[in-house]
């Protein structure tokens, strides 16, 4: 926050006021600590500038451990434009969304025993197998496996372990506002064939993947003695999207994970938005946030999702590779929505990142991004590019710099 600048007013001249010479920077930092609750200690930083009073302040208040309120706790949150008060609906809110809760880590009343899945067990040691979870995990029993993963404590699982290895009619119990939707849409109004579900998370996402391939085209192309088939949706790009939406999932509201296949799209949609300053703007290069870490740290023992932010790379690179648009991500309301466009393979891009490859040059996101624009439009500026790659126009300064050096 900036004292002394009226933000209405236009030039420096009009805008730059300051503050008075003798306002002392530790009695403002005392009044704030007073008055919070928990305690707030802001770091003030005065500015000399040649316009007002000639000093400005700047406070800064580092992340700690909201929401906060005044020591009466009374409180307010800025949504948009307005300052609303901080009622208990949204604090609950704001403790989700900065990972103060986790639901998924709460302990169910019932044996462990009596809530398992065989089936999910199985999907779920399946799936770890295919990705290369460590084999001495998956050779253990499934009581020894689920201690290994920390979904039990005293006979007990947690509602993450539940989510993973549950019954339906237990995660139902437990777990009432968790259901996945598979809508397969004709138009904006209309659907030819739904399913519902309740299953555990590992049979869910198999269920939805069988789903969208079945609705997914494939595209033959020859290349030498060689047929490669490319679907019109890669499997990775929607697998990773769906796993995000199970993880990032706010099973506390009254919404389905929802995925609807289109004719031109897919939308694959979770209830709760954005956490953690995350943004469709910012979202690929921003650092990894969990709504549910208990769930997350359980999938990352077993590689079904990546600590290291890799599944948001992993989702553009498989679609920008093809020549294909990449994902675009939404808020809508209090969900978060990944839209994937039906776009035609581009053969001669596809064989064009191939050779680079056996040249050992691997193409990056943010290169693949720029690459993409360029294919449809004559020339690129640092402004356009810096928004397309979610950088600092100087960090795509330097991706376009390289990339006039590989390609002069």
């Amino acid at each position: 926050m900036v004292f002394g600048v009226n933000d209405k007013a236009r030039g420096r001249k009009g805008a730059v006021l300051g503050v008075p010479l003798e306002i002392d920077e530790n009695l403002l930092k005392k009044a704030v600590y007073d008055r919070t609750d928990p305690k707030i200690t802001p770091v003030f930083e005065s500015l000399s500038v040649p316009e007002g009073t000639g000093r400005v302040l700047v406070m800064q208040v580092y992340p700690g451990l909201p929401p906060y309120t005044d020591t009466a706790g009374r409180g307010k949150i800025r949504i948009g434009k307005d300052c609303q008060p901080l009622t208990g609906t949204l604090r609950r809110q704001v403790m989700v969304e900065t990972g103060e809760t986790d639901f998924t880590a709460g302990l169910m009343t019932e044996d462990a025993i009596a809530v398992l899945s065989a089936s999910a067990i199985e999907q779920l040691r399946e799936a770890a197998r295919k990705e290369h979870a460590p084999a001495e995990l998956l050779r253990l029993s499934t009581e020894e496996f689920l201690n290994a993963l920390g979904v039990t404590r005293e006979g007990k699982l947690t509602r993450g372990g539940l989510l993973l290895v549950g019954a339906p009619a237990a995660i139902e119990r437990h777990i009432p506002r968790y259901v996945w939707t598979f809508l397969r849409m004709r138009g904006d109004t209309e659907y030819t064939e739904r399913l519902d579900g309740r299953e555990a998370l590992p049979v869910a996402i198999k269920r939805l993947m069988d789903r969208l391939q079945a609705g997914n085209p494939v595209t033959t192309v020859p290349q030498g003695p060689f047929h490669f088939e490319y679907r019109t949706y890669p499997e990775i790009a929607l697998r990773e999207t769906l796993m995000n939406a199970f993880c990032h999932a706010d099973f506390r509201l009254a919404s389905p994970i929802l995925v609807k296949q289109y004719e031109d799209r897919i939308e694959i949609s979770n209830p709760g938005g954005f956490i953690g300053g995350i943004t469709p703007r910012n979202i690929l290069h921003h650092r990894p946030e969990a709504r549910n870490p208990h769930l997350v740290d359980v999938l990352t023992r077993l590689r079904l999702v990546n600590r290291s932010h890799l599944g948001i790379s992993r989702i553009y690179s498989s679609l920008l590779i093809e020549g294909k648009d990449p994902p675009i991500y939404e808020q809508r309301g209090d969900g978060v929505t990944m839209t994937f466009l039906a776009r035609p393979l581009s053969a001669p891009f596809r064989t064009f990142v191939a050779e680079e490859a056996e040249h050992g040059r691997i193409l990056q996101v943010d290169q693949l991004l720029l690459l993409h624009y360029l294919l449809r439009h004559p020339s690129l500026d640092i402004l356009t590019a810096a928004r397309l790659t979610q950088l600092s126009e100087d960090r795509a300064r330097e991706v376009c710099d390289g990339m006039v050096g590989l390609y002069p």
